[in-house]
Parts: C-alpha cells; structure tokens; sequence
C-alpha cells in the first residue's frame, strides 16, 4: 500500500478535516505513516481508511538519566543573595538515538518509569532556578537603568554649570 497524500492533501480530496484526520492518527484509528515527521495517508476513501493502524514505530529515542540522587529542597534566595554568583546551567542533558526493530516489543519498566519521575523533577528545579536569575537579572537591569538616569541628569546639570561660570567669567565689567 502506498502512502502518497499528505494530511492537507487528503482532506482537500476527500473533504475530511486536517483536525479529524490528526485526531484519528492520535488515536491509531486510521492507517498511516510518519514520513521525515510529516503524516501520510494512502489514497483511499475515508471508510475504508478508518481501519486500525498497522505500522509499527519505527524509532525510539531514550535519554540518558544520571543516577537516582536524593532530592534537597534549597532556600529560594533573594534575587539580591545572587550577586557575584557564576549562574551556570544545573543540568546537562544527552539525547541518545537508538533505533528499534519493529518487531521489538515497546514496554516501559518501573525502573524507566522512576527515572523520567525524577528527571521531570529535576526540570522543574532547574526551571525555578532559571526563574529566579531571571528575575534577579530583572532587578539588576531596573538597577542599572535607575542609575543611568541618574547620571545623564547629572551629566545635563554640570554641562549647564560649566556654561553658566564660561559665561559669567567673560562679562565681567572692568570698569
């Protein structure tokens, strides 16, 4: 069987939804494959398309977790506790591509299971963390506008100063 329409494709011919098409896809309730990450149907009418998915998948992509660590809750500090601090990435991640026979069964186990838990934990902390840079650097950017203004009012004040005294200096009378 040939796979030739693209989604867009397909609901201009058959006048189906590209919506009710991807909802269907979702839901393996109609034959399809992923081509380069695009969706594609064979040419046939929409009741004879809605027949269970037979393609496999054809990848899986695993990420390589660090070991289990205890996790510490951390003080939330003041953006102004960050000054002088490196702010450094909390955490790297490595993606790992392996590919999949399509004969191979596709199961998560308890232990993959505790693993992406604890990673999805991990984000949110480094998340928190980056907010509250964030937020520091917010403060530091207010900061440093303030200042800014502050000096070129200056700045305006002593130009006008130094004017006025050029000015007086050469009127002088001498008489």
């Amino acid at each position: 069987m040939e796979y030739a329409l693209s989604l867009t494709e397909y609901s201009t011919k058959y006048d189906v939804s590209v919506s009710t098409l991807r909802r269907k896809i979702k839901k393996s309730a109609i034959l399809n494959k992923m081509i380069e990450g695009k969706y594609f149907l064979p040419d046939l009418e929409y009741r004879k398309l809605s027949q269970k998915n037979t393609s496999p998948p054809s990848k899986k992509i695993e990420v390589d977790t660090a070991p289990p660590q205890e996790l510490e809750s951390k003080k939330i500090k003041s953006p102004r506790e960050y000054e002088g601090e490196d702010l450094e990435p909390l955490l790297e991640v490595k993606f790992v591509e392996k590919v999949v026979e399509p004969t191979q069964e596709l199961t998560s186990t308890k232990k993959e299971v505790e693993s992406v838990v604890e990673l999805k934990e991990a984000f949110r902390m480094v998340l928190s963390e980056k907010e509250n840079q964030i937020t520091t650097l917010k403060a530091y950017i207010a900061d440093l506008q303030t200042l800014n203004r502050v000096l070129e009012s200056e700045l305006e004040r002593l130009e006008l100063v130094e004017k006025k005294s050029k000015t007086s200096f050469y009127e002088v009378d001498f008489e």
